[in-house]
């Protein structure tokens, strides 16, 4: 049972060759735990595809490419690492590999989206039932007050309540479990 080492070296020279192995599994044997002994043998799979080759150093910065390449295959294989990273193969002159955040990712998305709802129009709005109410100082009502056209414009609908309170009565519907609160101490550090 299991590959040959004939086979094994046919394989790596059809890969040097710029070719691909077979295309149906072969078997090779996995070992037995603490014995060197074999048991049932494991399938082995071929990906087509070519050996990795680094790219030649160039002196100059890359441009930033664009938001979506021309030659951009969404059909094309991603690696996900860690339910963190997403790995994909750069298809441009150096080639290599990008390695991108999902959270910076999801993050990037939803502000493109609400920065598309703004210059639109004013963007959909998630109104609360209850104001979340949010305890301030007087100088930071002073301070506020003049952007709460601008703040409602942008979907966050803030209105003073008191001396000392701001209630916070709806935000845009593409935050993801808002919190009001962090939200208005956010601006007014801002």
């Amino acid at each position: 049972p299991g590959e040959s080492l004939v086979e094994t070296m046919r394989r790596r020279e059809q890969r040097r060759a710029g070719g691909v192995g077979p295309l149906f599994p072969t078997r090779a044997p996995s070992p037995a735990p603490g014995t060197g002994r074999t048991r049932e043998p494991l399938e082995v799979y071929e990906v087509p595809g070519k050996p990795f080759a680094p790219p030649p150093h160039r002196a100059e910065a890359r441009e930033a490419p664009p938001s979506v390449p021309a030659d951009h295959d969404p059909t094309a294989p991603v690696l996900q690492v860690a339910r963190t990273y997403l790995i994909r193969e750069v298809h441009d002159e150096e080639g290599g590999f990008e390695i991108i955040d999902q959270h910076a990712l999801h993050e990037r998305i939803n502000f493109e989206a609400l920065k598309r709802d703004v210059e639109s129009g004013v963007p959909e709005m998630q109104r609360f039932l209850v104001p979340e109410l949010v305890e301030v100082s007087r100088d930071e009502i002073r301070r506020i007050e003049p952007h709460l056209d601008e703040l409602r414009a942008i979907g966050i609908d803030v209105a003073v309540f008191g001396e000392t309170t701001l209630a916070v009565h709806g935000v845009p519907v593409r935050l993801r479990r808002p919190e009001p609160e962090a939200l208005v101490r956010e601006i007014l550090r801002s």
